[in-house]
């Protein structure tokens, strides 16, 4: 179920030109002419390889439009003339953005992020909720998801990655989600950064960019819980935590190991609760859980979809929680 933009809107939105204005409106957006749409938008993107190449597979796959930085006027194809086409998605993802209606949720942190931005989109509901395909959580992905975001939404999740500092802020800013959660905080890229500490700086540029009056979700185990924390206080934000600590607002109690599922024991809102989960991340199922809470979400309607779940492929790692 893709977005459908008038032409007219993406001119705007996008600061560029129309060679020439498609008859039909444009159905979403993609990047890679493999798995281009009928009737979407091809975006001509300078990276790996040049996508100005490729307009014309675009046009012959069934592209209603191209966004490019200059236009091939052997083709048919209506192009729409950008300085710069990355520039210009972001900007059209930003303003789209701007009349989304439904629930925005921004996930970040070194691990746990994906599998959490999947398994949330299986409990909220495949029809109700927008994911961000795969890992697409960089500066290419985001805005490309942002712009594929159906207004029929209720929910879009969105995942934020980073490789250096100042990109979660770049991101983030494109995303403002209204509850956002940092999962933890690793050495992943450590190499781009001094420390670690410069990579919980990174992580916490997400906090900057939630809407006003919106939540952060933190990992009270995690060692830079604090700083965190204290940030996001002074951005006015409500604060959720997770974990095994006992100031935990979703607490973990008690772990039973089952066969091929577990049964863990959770006090939040001064009630206790048990559930029994699938292969998952323990970690995972507390940050959704405090994300289910602020979004009003009736856990008890929605138990048993966590005995069904598993790992997103390829993801995940255990731990033992004594």
């Amino acid at each position: 179920m893709m977005p459908i933009f008038d032409p007219k809107d993406l001119a705007l939105w996008g600061r560029a030109v129309w060679n020439q204005e498609p008859k039909n409106r444009i159905e979403g957006f993609s990047i890679d002419t493999r798995n281009l749409g009928q009737g979407q938008m091809f975006v001509a993107l300078k990276d790996k390889r040049d996508g100005h190449e490729f307009l014309d597979i675009a046009e012959s796959d069934g592209a209603t439009g191209a966004l490019v930085a200059k236009c091939n006027h052997n083709l048919s194809l209506p192009q729409l003339l950008a300085d710069n086409t990355l520039d210009s998605l972001q900007n059209i993802a930003a303003e789209y953005r701007k009349i989304f209606t439904g629930e925005i949720v921004g996930i970040t942190g070194s691990c746990g992020k994906t599998s959490t931005k999947d398994i949330l989109g299986l409990l909220l509901g495949n029809d109700d909720t927008y994911l961000t395909e795969g890992n697409f959580n960089n500066h290419l992905g985001v805005p490309l998801s942002l712009s594929n975001l159906n207004i029929s939404h209720k929910f879009g999740i969105f995942e934020v990655g980073m490789s250096k500092a100042g990109e979660i802020k770049k991101l983030s800013k494109l995303v403002k989600p209204h509850i956002g959660v940092i999962t933890n905080i690793g050495e992943a890229h450590l190499e781009n950064f001094k420390n670690i500490k410069g990579i919980a700086k990174a992580k916490s540029e997400l906090i900057e960019n939630i809407e006003a009056g919106g939540s952060i979700i933190l990992n009270r185990d995690d060692k830079f819980f604090d700083y965190l924390y204290k940030k996001a206080k002074f951005y006015n934000l409500k604060t959720l935590s997770f974990g095994k600590h006992k100031n935990s607002d979703i607490c973990l109690k008690k772990v039973i190991k089952k066969g091929n599922y577990s049964k863990i024991f959770i006090i939040f809102d001064n009630k206790k609760i048990d559930l029994d989960i699938g292969e998952i991340n323990i970690y995972n199922v507390l940050a959704l859980i405090a994300v289910l809470k602020e979004l009003n979400i009736d856990l008890n309607k929605i138990k048993k979809k966590f005995k069904r779940l598993e790992l997103s492929e390829g993801r995940g790692k255990k731990y033992n929680i004594s």
